[in-house]
């Protein structure tokens, strides 16, 4: 499903790109030229994630980021591809990055 999606941006039918990937993954328009660090890496999100109080948890089914730490956190809770795709899309194009507008 993953991999999918990201081979879907090559047809043009997305309302976001690579590039907009790249922004809400790293808050960077293309790779620094020596390189990440730390490496990005991709997470799937499994379990419910805890808050902020540490208290009460949920399932998000929105990717999520970690900007600092270079970790791209994608749901695994859709029961479909569209589902998915729907839910990546929003995320995406509705989280502009530090500044971005």
């Amino acid at each position: 499903m993953y991999l999918t999606f990201l081979l879907w941006f090559s047809d043009s039918e997305s309302t976001v790109s690579l590039v907009d990937i790249m922004i809400f993954a790293t808050c960077l328009e293309r790779p620094p030229p020596l390189g990440f660090d730390p490496t990005p890496s991709i997470e799937f999100l499994h379990d419910a994630i805890l808050t902020e109080d540490g208290t009460s948890s949920y399932t998000s089914k929105y990717p999520i980021t970690n900007t600092c730490a270079n970790v791209l956190r994608l749901p695994t809770c859709h029961q479909t591809y569209d589902e998915f795709k729907s839910y990546m899309e929003q995320g995406i194009a509705q989280s502009p990055g530090f500044g971005f507008l």
